[in-house]
């Protein structure tokens, strides 16, 4: 048989996935990057995949001239990796998070569903208890078995081996607020529900949170220490001032700002991978947001665009739902889910993005004129003030959307 016929492929990557290299950790960091980061480096893995079939097609050629196949074999290995990765990288959060609870699931329980109590590795336990990252809720709990492993396991233990703190430095959502908040725990696991609390003066939060995480009780932020990593929604919906709010380092979840009516001189933590949610925010001076969101935002009760300066890409949706012209309005280049601007009466002024991930929603629009649509919109266009025959036209000139309308 000749070399050649073991040629990879890389038209449909079939390639051996016990060859995949990145670790959870590095698949972790890839999906919290903005989508146009994501897909420029998919992008630049392909390249070098079709590089190393080019030089492996030569390899192969040499090797059934001479009978030498070690470099052809060293470079199918080097494929295979790099396949292997790719695969992993082009797959959603929900499969390949469906996937990992599948295989803990395996471990932890044999054929007749008897509990085997495993060691566990400390990325599986970082998934598992999502001490990095959430994980995707679909894959959580669309089935029983996320809850079957957590409701079996030592979660302290757990938590102890993959961080390195002391059990003594870990608290659990059963455990009581006066352990929550002694001062000594530096990871707390489960819920918090502080919204009885009305001052922050010698509160003691966890430096860490796993869960929600709600502090409604609060009217101001000062003396107010929040954890420095969150990985679940925080709720601070009672502050009315960003004075003296400083928020934590990094969020994966929600954070609900929903009081503040202005957020200026306030840093939003340093990822970009949470929802946030200014429903109240009335005026965007000082506002300053990230150049790439890989969360969705909600201003819904934003009048003006004026000192409104949005992120260039945003993965999730934007909410814009009570601006009622687009002047000073520029929009991302990429919205990965539903753009809201179901208050704009008028195109005037209106720069769509290139592209929609989701839906886009123009109930006040009353007229077509001045309106471009975007280049691509992956869902519905809503218009339903707009007459019939303005709707018929919009199809005419963009028959790739002509069912999209008013779904």
């Amino acid at each position: 048989m000749k070399f050649q016929e073991q040629q990879p492929n890389i038209s449909n990557l079939e390639s051996d996935k016990s060859a995949a290299l990145l670790t959870q950790d590095e698949l972790g960091a890839f999906r919290k990057l903005p989508q146009k980061e994501q897909e420029r480096q998919r992008e630049e893995r392909l390249k070098k995949l079709e590089e190393l079939q080019n030089k492996f097609r030569k390899a192969v050629e040499e090797a059934n001239k001479t009978g030498k196949v070690e470099e052809a074999l060293k470079l199918k290995t080097i494929f295979d990796e790099e396949a292997a990765d790719l695969q992993e990288l082009v797959k959603s959060r929900f499969e390949i998070d469906k996937k990992l609870i599948q295989e803990i699931y395996d471990k932890c329980f044999d054929i007749r569903g008897k509990y085997l109590n495993p060691a566990l590795s400390k990325e599986e336990i970082k998934f598992l208890y999502e001490i990095d990252h959430q994980i995707n809720d679909y894959a959580k709990y669309s089935t029983e078995k996320y809850r079957k492993i957590i409701a079996n396991r030592d979660k302290k233990s757990d938590i102890s081996f993959a961080t390195g703190y002391t059990k003594e430095q870990i608290s659990l959502g059963t455990d009581k607020n006066d352990f929550i908040l002694s001062g000594n725990i530096k990871l707390h696991y489960g819920g918090i529900d502080l919204r009885k609390i009305t001052s922050a003066k010698d509160l003691k939060l966890p430096e860490n949170v796993i869960g929600y995480f709600n502090l409604n009780g609060l009217k101001s932020a000062e003396n107010l220490i929040l954890p420095k990593k969150i990985c679940g929604p925080l709720t601070l919906d009672n502050i009315k001032s960003p004075k003296d709010l400083i928020l934590p380092e990094y969020m994966d979840g929600s954070l609900y700002l929903h009081g503040l009516t202005s957020a200026e001189g306030l840093k939003f933590p340093k990822n970009n991978n949470y929802f946030l949610s200014l429903t109240r925010l009335t005026t965007a001076k000082g506002l300053e947001l990230p150049e790439y969101f890989a969360g969705s935002i909600n201003m819904e009760n934003l009048k003006s665009a004026k000192d409104l300066k949005l992120p260039k890409n945003i993965d999730g949706g934007l909410w814009l739902d009570s601006l009622i012209s687009a002047k000073d309005l520029i929009l991302p280049e990429y919205i990965g889910g539903d753009l809201h601007l179901h208050h704009l009466k008028s195109a005037k002024d209106l720069k769509l993005p290139k592209s929609i991930g989701g839906t886009l929603w123009l109930n006040g629009l009353k007229s077509i004129k001045d309106l471009k649509l975007p280049e691509h919109i992956n869902d519905d266009i809503i218009v339903r003030k707009l007459p019939k025959k303005e709707i018929n036209e919009l199809k005419k000139l963009y028959p790739q959307y002509k069912n999209k309308f008013n779904k």
